[in-house]
Parts: structure tokens; C-alpha cells; sequence
């Protein structure tokens, strides 16, 4: 989660591969949503998790 506010951590986690999946409404104390971020991993981006048998 990111505050919606937070511009510069947003193109950050963007810019790494991440993507606004969800908001969560009035997430912090102060009231403030959160943007909830997800990264996918696979093959496609280089992702170290496979599942191919034994590691």
C-alpha cells in the first residue's frame, strides 16, 4: 500500500514494474486512502519464481 498522496513513491513502484490494483478507503489514521499496488511475477519479466519440479 502507498498513500494516494505520495506522487513520487507511486512513478516509483510504476516505474519498477508495479500497478495500482485497489483503493483502500481511509487506510491511515488520518483518514488518507491507500493505494493498494501489485507486482506480477513471471517468466515474461524476469521473475526468479518458477514452477518447474524441484528447485
Amino acid at each position: 500500500e502507498v498513500r494516494r498522496s505520495n506522487k513520487a513513491a507511486i512513478r516509483l513502484y510504476e516505474k519498477i514494474g508495479f500497478r495500482i490494483e485497489g483503493v483502500a478507503k481511509g487506510y491511515y489514521s488520518d483518514g488518507e486512502d491507500a493505494f493498494i499496488m501489485r507486482y506480477n511475477i513471471s517468466r515474461e519479466n524476469g521473475g526468479i519464481f518458477r514452477n518447474e519440479g524441484n528447485p
